[in-house]
């Protein structure tokens, strides 16, 4: 039987959290510390911060459902344990309340240069960006953090790489992981995080296991139209491939893009925490 080549997803998207007067909470202010110290904690690394933004970092898996289960594990315990936190609004997406949100996607089992990975980049900017974020995202608050964070996060193409993340270690030229940059946080519901961490996956798994491919599929669906139909048709051109029907997680998506209407409204003002059931 032939083997082939594996990878790792993580995350570490953003949220912020709006209490009733309609005022940002810093987690530097809330805490003083800092939340990796955060004593009682048993998710403690699994939290961070970066100025008025809460960060949840769940590790990394070659299964996405684990990701996700590990997300929602991590939330609820910041709830629980975070005395008030509760009782406020939690908010996602790419800009609420003028802050940018990112969700930063981390993926592994790379060993290349910046040239060597752009087959990669590019497919991700079509299947994540073209794909799900015209398709669930606020297009109005992807405009607004695109022009108005730092470094532009938002736009196609913005990575960077992450030579020491886990047990791998990067020389200079080449690296191990990268993270992906452009999506804006995903945490409106596990379903629409789960979907975007899966997809990002089988990016991975097709680029690992042949890049030329990667090139085939974009010329495949790159005047197609953005969003369902994008995403339809990326399935109906790689879910017959062994490494791809073989994965529960890969099925499972697949299957949940069936149910989802094409024209889908969601609500990225709403308090997230009811569909995390936290």
């Amino acid at each position: 039987m032939k083997r082939y080549k594996s990878t790792t997803i993580g995350c570490d998207p953003e949220f912020i959290i709006v209490n009733e007067l309609g005022t940002v909470i810093s987690p530097e202010v809330l805490f003083g510390w800092g939340l990796n110290k955060f004593r009682g904690n048993p998710y403690k690394s699994a939290y961070g911060e970066d100025g008025c933004l809460f960060e949840i970092r769940p590790g990394y898996a070659t299964d996405t459902l684990r990701v996700v289960t590990k997300l929602r594990k991590t939330l609820k315990a910041l709830a629980n344990n975070a005395k008030g936190l509760k009782r406020h609004t939690w908010l996602t997406g790419h800009y609420p309340y003028n802050h940018a949100l990112g969700g930063h996607i981390h993926i592994g089992g790379l060993n290349h240069n910046r040239d060597e990975v752009q087959p990669l980049i590019s497919l991700l900017d079509y299947i994540l960006d073209s794909g799900m974020s015209h398709w669930f995202d606020d297009q109005a608050q992807k405009r607004q953090r695109i022009l108005y964070s730092h470094a532009q996060y938002g736009k196609r193409s913005v990575y960077r790489t992450t030579p020491n993340y886990g047990m791998y270690v990067a020389t200079e030229s080449r690296f191990q992981r990268i993270e992906y940059r452009t999506p804006g946080s995903f945490l409106i519901s596990p379903k629409v995080t789960f979907l975007f961490l899966v997809f990002a996956k089988v990016c991975a798994l097709i680029f690992l296991n042949g890049p030329n491919l990667s090139r085939d599929i974009i010329k495949s669906i790159k005047y197609i139209k953005r969003g369902k139909p994008l995403i339809e048709r990326f399935i109906r051109l790689v879910r017959n491939i062994e490494y791809i029907k073989s994965q529960k997680d890969i099925q499972i998506a697949f299957s949940l893009i069936e149910s989802i209407p094409e024209r889908i409204k969601i609500d990225w003002n709403k308090d997230f925490k009811g569909e995390w059931r936290i």
